[in-house]
This record gives structure tokens, C-alpha cells and sequence, in this order.
């Protein structure tokens, strides 16, 4: 590579140097989500969380399709989910006092036999989870708590 290029990749690095912004790619990597959705999910302002986004566009991470006035973004390949899985991956070797789960492991190491209860929206659920999870949204949860079991220990 040369030196101009190691700049531009740099630039990535910057855009995804930000907790925030790698915040937002993962609640992003679930589903397409609106300015309003992932600002209700992360307690973040709007202006805040749309400046954060147009970061993660100008440096190619995230696309937008627009719906009347709501703006939905999704990324931009799977190429980018799997490299905050990597950070994420990286960040728990050299970092063990982070205790992040490895997307590599599934969560079984973490969750032994526990019930693995999603409470995501049901298009979240669809759009990826854990092997084995049972999705019960949390709307859903009063009228279907009789399907957690009791005698297990359940991971939510």
C-alpha cells in the first residue's frame, strides 16, 4: 500500500474510532434502524446521533434510503458488521477486564444451558440472533411469561 492509501484507511479508523459510532453500527447490524430509533435506543439526541451517522456515511460504512421523512440507515456489507465483531474480538484479548462475549463463540461459553430469552422486536429477532434464542418481545412478555422456564437460569 502506499502512503496515501494507509491515510484513507486511517480515515475508517477514525469513523469508527468513536464508541458512540461503533454504537451505532451494531444496533445497525441488527436491522435497518431510523435517526429516531437508534436515538431512543442509545438516549442520545437526535443532532447528536444524526452527526454521528453522517460520519459513518462519508466514510462509506452506512447507507440511507429514505420513507417520506424518515431516514433508515443499514450498512453498507456484511464486511462491516463483521469488523465490529472483530474489534469487539480483539478488544477481549487484549482487553480480558472487558469480558465482551466472542461473536465467534456463539454465547455458549458465556450461557452454558441457560434459557436465551430475545426481547428485541420481532423484524430484530429475524434480521439475526443467538442460536437457540427464544424471541418474546418485551411487549409480548406479561401475556407469554409463562413460556421462561423457572427451573433455569435465563439470559435475556
Amino acid at each position: 500500500m502506499k502512503s496515501e492509501e494507509y491515510g484513507q484507511v486511517a480515515q475508517l479508523g477514525r469513523a469508527i474510532g468513536n464508541g458512540s459510532r461503533l454504537e451505532l453500527l451494531e444496533l445497525i447490524a441488527q436491522a435497518e434502524q431510523s435517526v429516531e430509533g437508534l436515538a431512543r435506543m442509545t438516549g442520545h439526541t437526535l443532532t447528536t446521533v444524526s452527526s454521528h451517522l453522517q460520519v459513518l456515511k462519508a466514510a462509506g460504512l452506512v447507507l440511507t434510503r429514505r420513507d417520506r421523512t424518515t431516514i433508515f440507515y443499514r450498512l453498507t456489507s456484511d464486511e462491516v458488521a463483521r469488523l465490529v465483531v472483530l474489534l469487539k474480538s480483539v478488544a477481549s484479548e487484549v482487553l480480558p477486564e472487558l469480558q465482551l462475549m466472542s461473536a465467534s463463540s456463539n454465547g455458549t461459553d458465556v450461557m452454558g444451558d441457560a434459557f436465551v430469552l430475545d426481547m428485541r422486536p420481532v423484524h430484530e429477532f429475524d434480521a439475526g440472533h443467538i442460536p437457540g434464542a427464544v424471541s418474546i418481545p418485551l411487549d409480548e412478555l406479561p401475556a407469554r411469561a409463562a413460556e421462561v422456564p423457572t427451573g433455569r437460569r435465563v439470559v435475556v
